[in-house]
This record gives structure tokens, C-alpha cells and sequence, in this order.
């Protein structure tokens, strides 16, 4: 990673910093402040130029220290699942899910974020899909075994030798009553 590169508007940062974002003051007014209070000339140009890093450099700072809150609080409650540990794209997607919710929060800021946000509400969507898939196809095994139990205690019933077609009848009706 290169060095940032310095500025003679660096040592100014949270000055600036308060008039142009906090107070909402113009360029052209900063520049004013900035040659009457320092007797520094700045072209507006380069002024919002720094301006801008600035603002990126903050959200970066901002976003890392938020993915590494994230990473603790996933760490803890990993720990405190102790020996049986969700699954690891579960956890994922519920990181995903936090991150989705800070862009789209900073996406009114900055517009460009709001594309990143759909993608990867996309992606959520396409996980809980697949999980639905995953869980209903868990059910349908179940529900056949279940059934394939029944018809094998049925056949079992029907080949039975000894005993008369009405208990034959009613042994069915018992094992097909549960169901």
C-alpha cells in the first residue's frame, strides 16, 4: 500500500473538516477562512479535491473498524456456541446481512454503494433460497422414509398368514391412521 500524499491543507484537516462538512460552508467561503485565518491560497479545485480523499479516507477508517467490531462479535458468539458451531455460510450471511443494512445507510452518502447493496442483497436471497431448497428437501426424505416404514409394516400385515381379512383390514387402518 503507498503512502498517503501530504497536503499542505493536512495540518487545517479538522478545521476544514468542520466548516465544509459540519457547518456546510461553501468552497468559496472555506478558501476565504483559509486565506484570512493562515494566509494560505488554495484553488477551490484542489480544495474539494482534498475534501474528497478526506471523506473517503474517514469512511474507509469507519468501515474498517466496523468489519473488525464484526469480526469480534462474530468471534464471541462463535465461542459461545461452544462444540456445535453453526454453519459457517450461516454465519457468513448473517455478516452479509449487517453489512447490507451499514451500505445501504451509507449509500445515501455515497450513490455508488447503493449498486454493492443490491448485489449483495442478491446474494442473501439467493442463500435463503437455497437453504428452503436444502430444508424442504430434508423434509421430503423424512416424509419417505416415514411412508416407505408404513408400506413395508402394510406389506408385512397383508402376507401375514394367520390372520383373518378383518384384522388384516383393521391392522391397515392402524398403521395408515398416523399418517
Amino acid at each position: 500500500m503507498s503512502k498517503p500524499i501530504k497536503s499542505k491543507l493536512d495540518p487545517y484537516a479538522e478545521e476544514l473538516f468542520e466548516w465544509l462538512v459540519v457547518e456546510k460552508c461553501k468552497l468559496a467561503e472555506a478558501q476565504a477562512r483559509l486565506k484570512e485565518k493562515y494566509n494560505l491560497h488554495i484553488s477551490s479545485g484542489r480544495l474539494s479535491g482534498w475534501l474528497e480523499n478526506q471523506q473517503q479516507a474517514r469512511l474507509q477508517d469507519r468501515l474498517l473498524a466496523s468489519v473488525t467490531t464484526g469480526a469480534r462479535f462474530v468471534s464471541d458468539v462463535e465461542k459461545r456456541f461452544g462444540d456445535s458451531p453453526p454453519p459457517e455460510l450461516n454465519s457468513v450471511m448473517k455478516l452479509v446481512r449487517v453489512l447490507v443494512l451499514e451500505l445501504a445507510v451509507r449509500g445515501q452518502a455515497q450513490p455508488e454503494l447503493l449498486t454493492l447493496v443490491n448485489n449483495l442483497i442478491g446474494r442473501c436471497l439467493q442463500y435463503e433460497s437455497h437453504a428452503t431448497t436444502v430444508a424442504q428437501a430434508a423434509l421430503d426424505r423424512e416424509k419417505f422414509e416415514f411412508l416407505k416404514l408404513k408400506y413395508e409394516q402394510a406389506q408385512a400385515t397383508v402376507a401375514e398368514p394367520s390372520i383373518t381379512e378383518e384384522e388384516r383390514a383393521a391392522r391397515i387402518r392402524e398403521i395408515f391412521k398416523k399418517i
